[in-house]
């Protein structure tokens, strides 16, 4: 299968590494996230289906209000890192993007039904 017949977001692999279409001619490496630029014709395989994950004592999973205050840090830490962009970027495009980052936390946690336990793998 070639690079330009995966949809938007589809995982394949190249050459042992799993990776995840982001656009037309780039694709995000599983696990670090580094993008990398592939041409059209690029030789690709599909990548298998990941099976669920187990709930079990060794599996580290999370209930959504567990998610929530460490979520709450996560945007913290995103809406200072934007703060310190001010004088380099106009207003407009700093509230936008703040904007932005409040919806996606909030889109995130709307997500996860309450009360059940997601998966939430820890580096």
């Amino acid at each position: 299968m070639k690079f330009s017949q995966l949809a938007i977001g589809q995982d394949f692999l190249f050459q042992g590494q799993r990776y995840t279409k982001a656009s037309p001619l780039v694709a995000s490496q599983a696990g670090t996230g580094a993008s990398r630029l592939f041409p059209r014709y690029a030789v690709i395989e599909p990548a298998p289906a990941t099976p669920d994950l187990p709930q079990s004592p060794e599996d580290p999973a999370v209930r959504r209000d567990e998610l929530g205050p460490a979520l709450e840090r996560f945007q913290a830490e995103c809406l200072a890192a934007l703060d310190s962009l001010a004088g380099q970027v106009d207003r407009e495009t700093l509230a936008g993007v703040r904007e932005r980052i409040t919806r996606a936390s909030a889109d995130f946690l709307n997500q996860i039904p309450a009360g059940d336990r997601v998966p939430f793998p820890r580096p």
